[in-house]
């Protein structure tokens, strides 16, 4: 994207002064964006494992997250774990409602399960889904 393309984007601290069509006509091409993005990050990124210096951004690694050891059996780790005093190595949680429902079938869970309501997102007028009253959410909090 060269330095005018650039230019065309609002600043983002200054969306309330951008007009409301033009964020409309941003929002329709969200998903365009957002492919185009990551197409930029993964051509950087691929520069950037091939050697190339490319000023302005660095390749990092990625937040961590600790998991058991694969060269150790759950019951040695479970062992292990109860040696160090923890008394229950083992969580027991109710299985998932799909995979309950298929195994007893649908529609059985009804009386046991509940379908919260999502929350409010913006979408194109052309989505198929009923317009949520604001005046009428407000008044129910």
């Amino acid at each position: 994207m060269s330095e005018n393309m650039l230019s065309l984007l609002p600043d983002n601290t200054d969306v309330p002064s951008v007009p409301i069509e033009t964020l409309v006509d941003i929002f329709r091409k969200r998903k365009q964006i957002e492919h185009y993005l990551e197409a930029v990050s993964n051509y950087l990124h691929t520069a950037l494992e091939a050697g190339v210096e490319v000023p302005g951004v660095k390749l990092v690694r990625g937040r961590r997250v600790r998991k058991w050891r694969n060269d150790i059996s759950p019951d040695k780790l479970a062992s292990e774990l109860t040696k160090l005093g923890c008394a229950e190595p083992y969580r027991l949680q109710l299985q998932t409602i799909g995979f309950v429902e298929r195994v007893v079938g649908k529609g059985k869970l009804d009386d046991l399960t509940e379908l919260p309501e999502g929350k409010l997102q913006v979408v194109l007028e052309e989505d198929s889904r009923d317009s949520e009253n604001i005046a009428l959410l407000k008044e129910e909090t």
